[in-house]
């Protein structure tokens, strides 16, 4: 499942293999290039993840903490629980660390501290957290990215 241009170069291995990869977005219309398959769903409307999650293997997040009116934490956590609820075998969550906890409070640096508290719900999904594709969640730590 994608949502946007990150999302997307992240799943382009997968769409050669033998997976077949869809895009989640508000307005498929809008954004057919993304995938082979675009579906429509929306992370602030939960109800609508279980129809667009429905079939696959796996969920790859990435939630926008920039996006006016984002509840960054509410809409990982839905997402998270839909992808459990909908018994997908895997989950990839695109997470930053807790800058917070390893600078011991010197430094506030919100859209990396935002993704590392969500770790914690990945897991309690049961999905274990392991930094390898074998298992049934990964972690994948990304730097920054830059849009042309």
């Amino acid at each position: 499942m994608l949502r946007g241009s990150r999302e997307a170069e992240c799943a382009r291995p997968a769409a050669s293999s033998e997976f077949k990869v869809r895009a989640l977005a508000r307005d498929p219309d809008k954004h057919r290039q993304l995938a082979e398959e675009v579906v429509k769903g929306d992370l602030d409307h939960p109800e609508s993840l279980k129809a667009a999650f429905e079939g696959a293997f796996g969920v790859f997040l990435v939630t926008n903490f920039r996006e006016a009116g984002t509840g960054e934490f509410k809409q990982a956590t839905a997402a998270v629980r839909a992808a459990k609820d909908a018994g997908r075998q895997h989950f990839v969550w695109s997470t930053l660390p807790n800058v917070e906890v390893i600078s011991g409070g010197k430094f506030d640096v919100p859209h990396f501290t935002g993704k590392a508290k969500i770790d914690q719900v990945v897991k309690e999904t049961g999905f274990r957290i392991i930094r390898s594709s074998s298992h049934p969640a990964t972690t994948r730590i990304c730097g920054l990215f830059r849009s042309a």
